[in-house]
């Protein structure tokens, strides 16, 4: 810990850049990488280093002086060699980085295609393809998702009933200077748990990358999504272009075919084995299935259960770093503030929270026609409160509007600042208050 600690306060300056410049021109040759390489496995005799790199005895000299001249080997004994200490840190460094960039990414995504289209000029491929089966555009792309597999089983859900039936429609999660992955970084059980209330049921596969098992993950995964859409069950999965959740409507021998964001007429084939593959690291394909939905009073008290604990910041649901409920909109308040909300966050997460709270107003609604008189009045009272939620949001949503083109760097300080400051007061206000209503409700529903 206190070497990073270290290394991040670290600041290069005129010499030790000049001196980084110098290891970095040591190592800018690939022959030199390939004997670090070799000497990173073990000590190593001048006769096989010859051999396994197949350079002239002259070249392999001047190689092997250089890397010792930057401390970066050293001679041991006659004629063998090993990595110093300062060459086994450097190696390390550099192969850790290369390992989780996306120049090395987008190499082998590449490599994968110029292999897969081989394959598919040399032969037919298998293929399947549910051509009805796309996502719904909407900001919380998981719910899109679920809400085209719905649609595509021909299940009749109000897109408020299913943000409000699962308590995505209520919550909130936001990261310190509105990071965007706030809406996507917290556990969503809730989402699976509260979905058979609905009339439907999630099974799939979450794995992570650092998990000694995750290949066998991914081919797991890769089984369940091709036997479900054999069987027309329809599928959706994480990250299978950016950091987001898509349809899966097909497969072939190579990989997944999807809809969603930015693909809404659908693309593909992803390759199965870079599922979880990118710097987030997690794998998630699922599929959806039909069952007989619960009585929708039960339906209605178990979200708002679900939605109040989640406003309290529960360690199992919400990940350090992240705040929910009436905590999160202090952060978000902060950020604007004192201006280092993120550009690209803030929006993103505008969106995102403006359209929840306009669902949470369509569920309330819509949940009033299930409840006696008592409990219709305490709903419609909370229906007001998000219904000024839903205002406010979208005032700052008008404000910031999303774009591509928006950078992560902290918004700063403009005439907008205090409008959005008031719009997330007033929002965080009727949240309370309308978080106090959820509660009465359940107590007596």
């Amino acid at each position: 810990m206190k070497m990073q600690e270290e290394s991040d306060n670290f600041v290069l300056t005129t010499t030790s850049r000049r001196d980084l410049a110098k290891l970095l021109r040591a190592t800018g040759h690939p022959k030199r990488i390939e004997i670090i390489n070799l000497l990173a496995l073990s000590k190593t005799e001048y006769s096989q280093i010859l051999r396994e790199t197949r350079l002239g005895r002259t070249a392999l000299a001047n190689h092997l002086n250089i890397l010792v001249k930057n401390g970066l080997i050293s001679r041991v004994e006659r004629g063998t060699y090993e990595l110093t200490k300062d060459g086994s840190e450097f190696y390390r460094a550099i192969v850790e980085t290369y390992s989780q960039s996306q120049i090395r990414a987008d190499l082998e995504h590449k490599m994968r295609l110029e292999k897969y289209t081989h394959i598919r000029n040399a032969e037919e491929q298998e293929m399947k393809i549910i051509s009805k089966l796309k996502w719904q555009p909407r900001w919380v792309s998981h719910l899109g998702c679920v809400e085209g597999c719905l649609k595509y089983l021909k299940r009749k859900i109000s897109t408020g009933w299913l943000y409000g039936g699962t308590g995505h429609a209520f919550i909130l999660n936001i990261a310190k200077d509105l990071c965007p992955s706030g809406p996507t970084a917290w556990r969503t059980d809730m989402l699976y748990q509260l979905a058979p209330n609905l009339g439907y049921r999630v099974e799939g596969i979450f794995a992570r990358k650092n998990n000694a098992e995750f290949p066998k993950e991914q081919e797991k995964a890769w089984t369940h999504a091709k036997k479900c859409i054999d069987n027309n069950i329809p599928c959706y999965g994480w990250e299978l272009k950016i950091a987001e959740f898509y349809v899966i409507n097909g497969y072939n021998d190579f990989g997944y075919f999807f809809s969603g964001p930015g693909y809404d007429d659908g693309t593909g084939p992803m390759p199965w084995k870079e599922i979880g593959t990118s710097q987030i690291g997690v794998l998630e394909v699922y599929s959806v299935h039909p069952q007989d939905s619960a009585d929708p009073v039960k339906a209605i008290k178990q979200s708002f259960e679900r939605i109040l604990y989640h406003s309290t910041n529960p360690s199992d649901v919400i990940f350090p770093n992240y705040r929910s409920g009436l905590a999160g909109y202090d952060w978000w308040i902060t950020a604007i503030e004192n201006g280092s909300a993120s550009s690209m966050g803030n929006s993103y997460n505008t969106a995102i929270w403006s359209e929840c709270r306009k669902y949470a107003v369509d569920f309330l609604k819509e949940s009033r026609k299930y409840v006696n008189q008592e409990v219709r009045k305490l709903i419609d009272e909370a229906r007001k409160q998000y219904e000024i939620v839903a205002h406010s949001l979208g005032q700052i949503e008008n404000d910031y509007p999303f774009s591509l083109k928006l950078e992560h760097k902290p918004i700063g300080i403009d005439k907008r600042t205090d409008t959005a400051l008031n719009a997330l007061r007033n929002a965080k206000n009727a949240e309370g208050k309308g978080l106090e209503i959820l509660n009465e409700i359940v107590s007596i529903i």
